[in-house]
């Protein structure tokens, strides 16, 4: 697979996914921000005011799981095994020496 190729997927999936998800994070922090905007929430959402909240599941553990999942999925375009194998080669003799030059 060439360069051209692995930039595209990585485009659409995890880059796309993650803009999708942190804007749906934001519309419904911006949603539940104006819906409760000078009282206290009827609810809250792990503890936390829920405009916060989708604030930190969608921004920071949606973007984490996003990018995780996009890592297992595409773990051959992040390193192909060619390339592991290329750098095992390379490092095979620093290793047999102790890490020694």
């Amino acid at each position: 697979m060439c360069i051209r190729d692995r930039s595209r997927r990585f485009l659409v999936y995890p880059l796309l996914s993650w803009i999708a998800c942190w804007a749906a994070a934001f519309w419904l922090a911006r949603y539940h921000a104006d819906l409760f905007a000078g009282r206290a929430p009827d609810f809250t959402i792990l503890g936390l005011h829920p405009s916060f909240a989708w604030t930190v599941l969608g921004y920071w553990i949606g973007g984490v799981l996003t990018l995780t999942v996009g890592f297992v999925v595409l773990r051959d375009d992040w390193l192909t095994e060619q390339e592991w194998a290329e750098f095992k080669r390379k490092v095979a003799p620093a290793d047999e020496s102790g890490g020694e030059p």
